[in-house]
């Protein structure tokens, strides 16, 4: 048996024996296998590069700041997601504070659900998982930013008709009449429906057949965000023409023959 070099003892052969032993295992045999069990076990817990007994490290955490908004302005109550995982709404503030772990560099999916009556984002983002390097630690806390806008599903246009002093006149949109002009011959018309949304306005002049043009229209598109529309239309009032009636022609005077006075 060789000896180890460290402790000067006896050092024992870990090699197993292939055959099974003919006499009973004396108390030294037991002793060696003792150490070579010990002995193993350092040995895979070097290959494994970790120490044995201590826990494994955990995951790195990154910060992560999401911020929502409707038309540019803070707007809370929006479901955000990673890999459809849920995280959370943003406060009212539009904004939620979460640490994300995984390994550093890997990219995740993330997602936001607006409230009713609000669109939601089409397509996820894709960020990824780093630390934020910044000489200001209220930036390294806030970490990475993530910023989604949940615009209105529909939106509010308003159409202001002039036809300067022409009271009465009725204001259709798409044929459907929704107003009519007051004593200064103004008129207010409100849509409120999705964007690109086109409609169409016409001032109906069939109560007055002398004013020109007739029946004017006009078209508008509603953008995505509220507008407000001009119309406005002068008119002009052809004169009635006077159509002058035949002259009955006269009669012709009685012809007056000669009277005879006295006899011949």
């Amino acid at each position: 048996m060789r000896r180890d070099p460290l402790t000067r003892t006896p050092a024992p052969n870990c090699v197993p024996g292939l055959r099974r032993p003919s006499r009973p295992i004396s108390g030294g045999a037991l002793r060696e296998m003792a150490m070579c069990s010990r002995l193993i076990g350092l040995s895979l817990c070097v290959a494994l590069g970790a120490a044995c007994g201590e826990e494994a490290q955990p995951p790195p955490r990154f910060p992560f700041t999401f911020h929502t908004t409707s038309d540019g302005r803070p707007f809370g109550g929006v479901t955000v997601r990673v890999n459809d995982t849920e995280l959370g709404a943003t406060d009212e503030s539009g904004t939620l504070r979460q640490d994300l772990t995984g390994p550093e560099g890997v990219p995740v999916l993330v997602s936001a659900t607006c409230p009713e009556g609000y669109r939601s984002p089409e397509a996820p983002q894709q960020v990824t998982l780093r630390t934020i390097q910044s000489l200001d630690p209220a930036a390294a806390a806030r970490g990475v930013q993530v910023t989604f806008d949940c615009p209105p599903e529909h939106r509010d246009a308003v159409v202001i008709v002039r036809t300067h002093d022409q009271a009465g006149l009725p204001v259709l949109v798409d044929g459907r009449e929704v107003a009519r002009t007051d004593a200064s011959g103004a008129a207010h018309v409100h849509m409120r429906t999705a964007p690109q949304t086109t409609f169409q306005i016409r001032i109906a002049t069939a109560d007055n057949e002398l004013l020109r043009p007739r029946d004017p229209v006009m078209s508008f598109t509603v953008p995505d965000h509220d507008a407000v529309f001009s119309f406005d239309q002068r008119f002009e009032e052809e004169q009635r023409v006077r159509r002058r009636g035949r002259r009955r022609p006269r009669p012709a005077p009685a012809s007056r023959l000669p009277i005879r006075i006295g006899g011949g």
